[in-house]
């Protein structure tokens, strides 16, 4: 039978049968953003004065998403003390939107000034070794519940001054360190740490020393900051290598 050349009426199209690429590209409908997993966002935060903008982790399955591709942030009430809340806003292949909140810490007086002094919380995880540190009451009590052991406060820090301590977290280790450098918090990015803001402040007047230690062996846990000198010294006769003051707390 002899092929027809054209023209074709309607009805005598040729059948062409889609490929399995192009059944994929109609029938893949965009991923609601609601499905995804957040991680990486603290319970609360210390008042700093500035907009507080955790980072989170997001993932669908095993698949990280990436903001900017994948999604957008956005952020309400994240800078005074009291309830903050983020937006997490899917893009590109992902729709819908989801909140998460956290609290922001403060010592703010009615007058807006900060108060004078904020008492650090020191707190222990058996399991992993590590000793934490937090000016927040409410992140002191969710972690308490969580089996962490208080150990009480481990000195008084300044509400604010020209001497910032930072947090940073390393999730690979699970282990938190804190520095006055800036140099050293940015390097710590570049390499993989979380940067979780400033922690506190350092006393300017240099009150009273926190002395930080090293333990070579730890994976988590692995420094150690303390006002007892004799704290100190006994760590360094067990193998703690002393890593002199890190910063000041006040008298």
């Amino acid at each position: 039978m002899q092929e027809k050349s054209g023209p074709y009426s309607i009805s005598e199209l040729p059948e062409i049968p889609l490929s399995t690429t192009a059944l994929l590209t109609l029938t893949d409908d965009p991923v609601s953003i609601y499905e995804a997993s957040v991680t990486g966002i603290q319970p609360s935060y210390p008042y700093t004065g500035s907009a507080i903008l955790p980072e989170p982790v997001v993932m669908i399955g095993s698949q990280l998403l990436v903001k900017g591709r994948d999604y957008t942030l956005s952020y309400s009430n994240n800078i005074n003390p009291g309830t903050a809340t983020m937006t997490i806003r899917g893009i590109g292949s992902f729709t819908g939107s989801m909140t998460k909140s956290f609290i922001i810490e403060g010592n703010k007086t009615d007058d807006d000034s900060p108060a004078q002094a904020v008492a650090m919380h020191r707190l222990y995880n058996p399991n992993s070794g590590e000793h934490f540190y937090t000016g927040s009451d409410r992140e002191r009590d969710f972690l308490v519940s969580s089996g962490w052991k208080s150990e009480g406060e481990g000195w008084n820090a300044p509400a604010s001054s020209s001497s910032p301590v930072y947090r940073l977290y390393n999730q690979n280790a699970g282990d938190h360190y804190y520095t006055t450098s800036a140099t050293e918090k940015e390097y710590l990015i570049s390499v993989g740490w979380k940067d979780e803001g400033i922690g506190w402040y350092s006393d300017d007047a240099k009150g009273v020393p926190l002395y930080r230690q090293y333990n070579p062996n730890a994976r988590a846990g692995s420094h150690n900051y303390t006002t007892n000198k004799k704290e100190n010294d006994f760590l360094a006769a067990n193998g703690w290598k002393e890593e002199g003051i890190a910063w000041y707390g006040l008298k």
